[in-house]
């Protein structure tokens, strides 16, 4: 196990990711406001907390801290290359007011990335200088008008895959989604039948060059000031956070050099096999270790 995966707990157990519903429940109960009730959905607080909850479990999974955006300390979006040139200066020249207002004009509240026709805003976003973006979440909640909502959702969502995909069509692209559990009810029936139809369908495989990764739901009920539940039963198993997480993660596995994410990949390969396969990168120099760590080396199934 990595230390980054031990600092947060690894996700994964024989292969399959187990998502930290407590920590998630823990996040969304911050924006409850009463029975039923969340803060004024303009304020953006849901969709605040879906970002952090991503960015942690992509950290628990063995990415560095600095390389997930969010970062969990302000600025929120700062370079990781930056992060790590500062980390090799003395803590005295760290602290300066030159570094200190260099650190704020770089850093960024929120991380806007260019794509094949306008810029987009990505809630949480794994990118490098040298390589461009690698993953990118979109995250929504929906508390209420569930039919107008979902329908300016879908047109939100067919646009953004296919701005983003057409410029960066190896990036693994991944749609989270909240909704309060009043959609569930037998009034919104339809519509809730039409947020898991449009969440599948995000995902097809036909849709060559035009689909998403993976498309994870979030069922919330505010049950008290500071305190909600989650119905996670509710969910399609296709449509589960641990399936969401997984797909992404292998989707990035797959995607980018054996050599590359080589933490959060042991973090896989060791709850598979029970000893990491591939030795971190050096900063130069070859990587060593025994065997391939790429996905393609996995035990099949039978």
């Amino acid at each position: 196990m990595s230390e980054k995966a031990a600092m947060y707990g690894a996700p994964w157990q024989e292969g399959r990711f187990v998502p930290d519903l407590e920590k998630l429940a823990t996040l969304v109960s911050d924006v409850a406001t009463g029975v039923g009730t969340w803060r004024n959905q303009t304020e953006g607080a849901l969709g605040l907390a879906l970002d952090r909850y991503a960015a942690y479990e992509l950290r628990r999974a063995g990415y560095e801290s600095d390389a997930v955006w969010p970062r969990t300390d302000d600025p929120r979006v700062l370079p990781q290359e930056y992060v790590k040139t500062l980390a090799r200066l003395s803590a005295r020249d760290r602290s300066s007011e030159a570094i200190r207002h260099l650190t704020a004009t770089i850093g960024q509240s929120k991380s806007n990335v260019q794509g094949a026709f306008f810029p987009k805003q990505i809630d949480v976003l794994v990118a490098d200088w040298a390589t461009g973006p690698e993953l990118m979440i979109s995250t929504k909640s929906m508390t209420g008008s569930f039919g107008k909502n979902l329908n300016n959702r879908w047109e939100e969502f067919v646009g953004d895959v296919r701005n983003m995909r057409a410029r960066f069509p190896m990036a693994a692209l991944g749609v989270l989604y909240l909704i309060d559990e009043s959609v569930t009810s037998d009034g919104e029936a339809f519509q809730f039948s039409r947020l898991k139809d449009m969440l599948l369908k995000l995902q097809m495989t036909t849709l060559d060059g035009h689909a998403y990764d993976a498309a994870g739901l979030i069922i919330a009920k505010a049950m008290d000031n500071k305190r909600a539940i989650l119905r996670q039963e509710l969910v399609p198993d296709a449509l589960g956070l641990d399936v969401f997480f997984e797909r992404m993660l292998k989707a990035v596995f797959t995607r980018l050099p054996v050599t590359e994410r080589v933490d959060a990949r042991n973090s896989y390969l060791d709850s598979l096999s029970g000893r990491a396969v591939l030795s971190p990168l050096p900063e130069s120099g070859i990587p060593v270790g025994e065997g391939s760590a790429s996905l393609a080396s996995e035990p099949s199934e039978s």
